[in-house]
């Protein structure tokens, strides 16, 4: 069965998507123990205890962050690898881009050897090792959920930013509600990424590009990234930029 969740309002949750996540949680939480007695079984004539589970949540990368609690950042917002993502921070654009691919490929690909066709370097690296439900929840299990952080604000008062508190949270900024269901830290797979917005973000990038002031400044951190502002069309790209 999937169940979808409409949040009603002008603008998204956020990170309060917890709060109206509070009734569903409780709810699974009592499907799975003790679940629902007296259940009929048409096909075997007889009563049983029906026991449900969230198997996973489907969604786009910026409702993943709200749900699961991780920050983007430091750039280390794959969902499977955590602080093993390879990231890039383009700095015209504001943005990070996902880059070493090519770890996941065999040793003996030829893609390996390349520089030049790539970022410049060779990639010796393998694939970084997967992380299991039960690490992440040691990672979280002494971060505040977002219930906890409520109590603590002051209405009408903004929190300042705690560097020192977002460094030891590492990648994380709350611990998700779902961390309450007692089976979730023995899912491999927790959150996935919907299709549909990965299909569509990858097809556009590819098959569009107009001539805009954002189109100019991706050019322009790409050629800043793999140090190639020394040719002639850098000169072209610049006087462009200047005439915006």
């Amino acid at each position: 069965m999937m169940l979808t969740i409409l949040v009603c309002g002008p603008k998204q949750p956020s990170d309060l998507i917890d709060v109206y996540l509070r009734p569903l949680v409780d709810d699974l939480k009592t499907l799975w123990k003790p679940g629902v007695k007296e259940v009929w079984d048409e096909f075997k004539h007889e009563h049983f205890t029906l026991h449900g589970m969230l198997f996973t949540t489907i969604n786009d990368i910026p409702a993943h962050r709200n749900l699961s609690g991780q920050s983007k950042r430091k750039g280390e917002a794959c969902p499977h690898y955590l602080d093993e993502t390879c990231s890039l921070w383009l700095r015209n654009s504001k943005k990070f881009v996902f880059m070493g691919h090519r770890r996941f490929l065999h040793k003996k690909h030829p893609y390996g050897n390349m520089d030049c066709q790539f970022d410049g370097r060779k990639e010796n690296r393998t694939a970084p090792p997967y992380v299991c439900g039960m690490e992440v929840h040691l990672q979280v299990k002494d971060i505040k959920t977002m219930e906890e952080l409520l109590k603590k604000t002051i209405l009408g008062k903004r929190k300042k930013r705690n560097v020192e508190e977002e460094d030891v949270q590492g990648i994380w900024k709350k611990k998700s509600i779902l961390w309450e269901l007692e089976y979730w830290e023995l899912l491999d797979v927790r959150h996935s990424i919907d299709n549909m917005h990965v299909k569509k973000k990858s097809v556009t990038g590819v098959t569009t590009m107009p001539v805009t002031y954002d189109t100019i400044h991706r050019t322009l951190n790409i050629y800043d990234t793999y140090g190639l502002m020394h040719s002639h069309s850098d000169k072209h790209l610049a006087e462009i930029t200047d005439d915006r």
